[in-house]
């Protein structure tokens, strides 16, 4: 399972109907003959909204706001649509146009001294650049965005970095260095008082854990994520992305009643969330599971199932 981000995206059937009456009236105000200031803010608008669901769709208005910024003179809405456009294109896994696209918004953020775009900016690179393996200029970008955050005194945003350099380490393996900056993160949450903060950095810190194949140590860390959200109103793709790593951990450890019982939970979450991408990977999870179990016929089930929805 992915490792969760410092955000989380709240996606409660109510809010998709709510987005899509608003996508609707934005697509309508996009095509009325309305001042450029209007247009180029309802184009944004519409380009958030599909940014999740809909990446490619989302590129088509995001590049209409930066052809317009580029136009207009307005080269902050021109850094700031290279920027989306980077995340859209990570989210289609195009790895080259995403990485163009953040060194453009950089480029901006730096002629107009913009240090808190601009530490963004340089993490999204670094995490690019973990991706494809060139470490030397992931960690310096890393760098680069540490020593502005520094300057700017912001612990959460620090945390924030310490939690992504983190994130990236562990996807390369580096499990140590990994845990090292994961730990520097939660740290820093846990003096902020910040819960949804502790609870994703507790999440990947379990993560890490599993990775390193200490089920031991990653049951302890979920458990303390299960604890803080019991009998809360949490956001049901947290608790969707939380049972899913729940579950691969029981399974790795040979646990497979407690295993299927969290991945039933999560599935049910990640359908009333309409999170399709953790659903996806409850299904691979639960595959790989049977697949050690040695029940082929489930085992071939759920991987159906997995691409079925892919």
């Amino acid at each position: 399972m992915k490792k969760l981000t410092a955000l989380f995206l709240f996606s409660f059937p109510f809010v998709l109907f709510a987005q899509n009456s608003t996508l609707d009236s934005l697509l309508k105000e996009a095509d009325k003959n309305v001042h450029d200031s209007i247009k180029i803010h309802t184009l944004n608008e519409i380009g958030f909204i599909y940014e999740e669901n809909n990446p490619a769709k989302a590129i088509e208005y995001f590049e209409r706001v930066n052809k317009m910024a580029i136009a207009l003179d307005k080269p902050l809405i021109a850094a700031n649509s290279d920027y989306d456009l980077g995340f859209s294109y990570l989210l289609l896994a195009n790895y080259e146009k995403s990485l163009h696209h953040y060194l453009q918004s950089a480029r901006v953020y730096e002629k107009l001294n913009d240090k808190k775009r601009l530490s963004n900016a340089y993490m999204s690179i670094g995490s690019m650049y973990f991706d494809n393996n060139d470490l030397k200029k992931a960690k310096d970008y890393y760098g680069q965005a540490e020593a502005i955050i520094q300057q700017l005194n912001d612990p959460v945003r620090l945390a924030n970095l310490y939690n992504s350099l983190g994130n990236s380490y562990d996807k390369s393996k580096n499990y140590d260095s990994a845990l090292l900056y994961l730990q520097k993160a939660y740290d820093i949450y846990i003096k902020q008082d910040d819960e949804f903060l502790v609870i994703n950095s507790l999440s990947n810190l379990g993560l890490t854990y599993k990775h390193q194949g200490k089920t031991a140590e990653a049951l302890q860390h979920f458990n303390k994520v299960k604890e803080m959200t019991r009998g809360k109103d949490m956001p049901k793709d947290l608790l969707a992305m939380i049972y899913n790593n729940v579950g691969a951990t029981y399974s790795q450890a040979g646990q497979y009643a407690a295993a299927q019982q969290a991945f039933d939970s999560s599935i049910l979450f990640s359908k009333e969330a309409n999170l399709s991408s953790v659903l996806m990977e409850n299904y691979r999870n639960m595959s790989d599971m049977y697949a050690s179990m040695k029940n082929y016929e489930k085992e071939a089930g759920y991987l159906r199932l997995y691409y079925n929805l892919k």
